[in-house]
C-alpha cells in the first residue's frame, strides 16, 4: 500500500487556501449535536465524516457544509443513499484519491410523504396484535449546488 504524500499535501493545501470550509468540518463549529467529525486518509481514499445533525438548524448547517466541501474540491460527485446516511463520492481528486463525504440523509434530502398505509403488528408476548397507520415516504435528493448560487470562488490549491 502506497500513500501519496503529495496528494495528501494538496488536500491540506486546499484546506489552508479555503479557511472555514474543510477546517470547520474537522472542528465541528456548526453546533452539531455530536461534536465528532473526521477527515481520514487510507490507501487511495479520503473520507470526510460529518457529525450527526439532530435538529432542523443543524441539518441546514450540515447541508451548507456539504455544499462548501463539494465546491472546494469541484468536479462531479455521485450520490448514494444508504439508510439514514447519504454518501457523496468523487474519483480522481488530485489524480489520486476517491473522496467520500458521509452526511445525514435528512440534512441533504427532502422527506416527502406520498400517502399512508396500515401496518399490522403481530402479537408479541404481553402485547396484543395491533394495526397502525404510518406515512409512506420517499426521499428527494436534488442537487446541492443547483439551489444556491456560488457566493464566492474558492481557491484551488
Amino acid at each position: 500500500m502506497t500513500i501519496r504524500t503529495d496528494a495528501i499535501r494538496k488536500v491540506l493545501d486546499l484546506m489552508d487556501a479555503n479557511p472555514g470550509v474543510l477546517q470547520e468540518a474537522v472542528e465541528s463549529e456548526y453546533g452539531f449535536q455530536s461534536k465528532t467529525a473526521s477527515i481520514g486518509f487510507h490507501d487511495r481514499g479520503l473520507d470526510i465524516h460529518l457529525p450527526s445533525a439532530w435538529t432542523d438548524e443543524n441539518r441546514a448547517a450540515q447541508k451548507i457544509l456539504v455544499r462548501q466541501i463539494i465546491r472546494a474540491f469541484g468536479g462531479t460527485w455521485k450520490k448514494q443513499d444508504s439508510g439514514s446516511t447519504m454518501y457523496f463520492r468523487r474519483e480522481g481528486i488530485f489524480g489520486y484519491f476517491e473522496a467520500t463525504i458521509y452526511a445525514d440523509r435528512a440534512a441533504v434530502c427532502e422527506r416527502v410523504v406520498t400517502g399512508t398505509k396500515t401496518v399490522e403488528h403481530a402479537r408479541v408476548e404481553a402485547v396484543k396484535a395491533y394495526k397502525e397507520t404510518v406515512d409512506v415516504v420517499k426521499w428527494e435528493c436534488k442537487s446541492l449546488l443547483a439551489d444556491e448560487p456560488a457566493k464566492k470562488e474558492l481557491v484551488n490549491a
